[in-house]
């Protein structure tokens, strides 16, 4: 090879390269919505540096509630009220998925019966005495599983959960093959007493979950039930890492995870335990980096976190912008890029795939855009109306959720 040629090479290779570093971004592939209620944006830190990061300014008169309610709603010009506002993954065929909504904020007044339905018998716990436990003297709905819960009494330590064990509804099927209509845990509180966990039931949409009453516990008990309450949301979470695995629906995801507002929750109205502080901070920085698998490295999760889920406004609103696991963009460390409510809406918007008329374009940082270019897949929709209650099946299990279905005579 003569070197004029060489030359010619080399030269055809240096203009491939340039060309293929300028070539323009590609829009991400996966995006997920990670919705943060009651966690601080210092929860990333132990992440790193996100692309973007920064607070949400909102009125002061903000609540909770609102602020979820309309960041993640389908149309809203102003003129309705929040609690009447559709999702975006309402309808058919809806802009996007949802996972482990709290059913508390966005479930409709008609839905009580199904909002109840998620859990067998009462919401809340209960403190069982290890005599009644020995003697078989369990309340409903523990009591179809009066063998499991005596086989884990005997292993289990002082402050130590059990595993989940099933409650096997009325079909008449032998527990060993009939599916279970709920599931619940128990701890060993003190020597000679117990705390049950509410019975979970199985069956039942991931879409939206029911949050347990565990208020106003014990001072003593708290830490140990802010370890249930870690754990269940590690459970409803766990289908996250394969939203993108084995389905052809590509559509943006909206996974709620509510650790941090539950966690503390359990010890309100007095503060939450550094230690506890930590185990949440830790359980949402490990969601957040199985997300970033479940996106890949083409794609893109977007954090909001601070206010909770009821009339309070809690913590402070922020949001935050992560490529997808193996990502090489990482913002500058302590950067901060704040947005109005009406940006980050649009922000939300815009990854979701929904058409914005040109007042909402103009609120996107055009450095977003050009990073992330999304192209719209749904059409503008403006104040929606909203869907009617969904059908609900009266099975068994669900008939004795209901507070006074039984034992009334009727």
């Amino acid at each position: 090879m003569t070197f004029a040629r060489l030359a010619k090479l080399l030269a055809v290779l240096l203009v491939a390269a340039a060309l293929w570093r300028a070539r323009p971004p590609a829009p991400p592939a996966r995006v997920v919505v990670l919705a943060l209620p009651g966690a601080a944006m210092d929860v990333l830190a132990a992440r790193g540096g996100p692309q973007r990061v920064g607070e949400i300014r909102v009125p002061a008169s903000t609540t909770g509630s609102a602020f979820w309610r309309r960041l993640l709603a389908v149309g809203d010009d102003g003129g309705r009220d929040a609690a009447e506002l559709v999702s975006l993954w309402s309808g058919e065929p809806a802009a996007v998925r949802a996972l482990a909504v709290p059913a508390r904020l966005f479930a409709d007044p008609e839905r009580a019966a199904v909002v109840e339905s998620a859990f067998l018998g009462s919401s809340s716990g209960v403190i069982l005495e290890a005599a009644d436990i020995t003697a078989g003297r369990l309340p409903a709905p523990y009591d179809r599983s009066v063998d499991a819960v005596a086989t884990a009494v005997a292993t289990l330590g002082r402050e130590e959960w059990s595993e989940w064990i099933p409650v096997h509804g009325p079909t008449g099927a032998e527990p060993s093959v009939a599916a279970p209509a709920a599931e619940f845990q128990f701890a060993r509180f003190t020597d000679t007493a117990y705390f049950f966990s509410p019975a979970y039931i199985v069956a039942g949409s991931v879409e939206t979950v029911g949050t347990p009453f565990l208020r106003g516990l014990d001072r003593e008990l708290r830490p140990l039930v802010a370890t249930h309450v870690i754990a269940l949301a590690a459970r409803r979470l766990g289908s996250s890492r394969d939203l993108f695995r084995a389905s052809a629906d590509a559509r943006p995801v909206v996974v709620f995870d509510s650790v941090a507002e539950d966690a503390t929750a359990v010890f309100a109205p007095d503060s939450t335990p550094a230690a506890v502080l930590d185990r949440v901070r830790d359980a949402i920085v490990a969601e957040l980096a199985t997300l970033r698998g479940a996106v890949g490295p083409d794609g893109l999760v977007v954090v909001v976190g601070g206010p909770s889920t009821t009339r309070q406004a809690g913590t402070a609103p922020w949001y935050a912008v992560v490529e997808g696991r193996d990502g090489k963009h990482e913002g500058d460390a302590g950067a901060r890029f704040p947005l109005d409510f009406e940006g980050a809406r649009a922000l939300v918007r815009y990854v979701a795939g929904i058409s914005l008329d040109a007042r909402e374009k103009s609120l996107l940082p055009a450095d977003f855009v050009s990073r992330f270019p999304i192209r719209a897949t749904v059409a503008r929709a403006t104040n929606p109306a909203r869907p009617g209650p969904p059908q609900q099946k009266w099975l068994p299990s669900t008939l004795e959720s209901v507070r006074g279905a039984l034992g009334t005579g009727s």
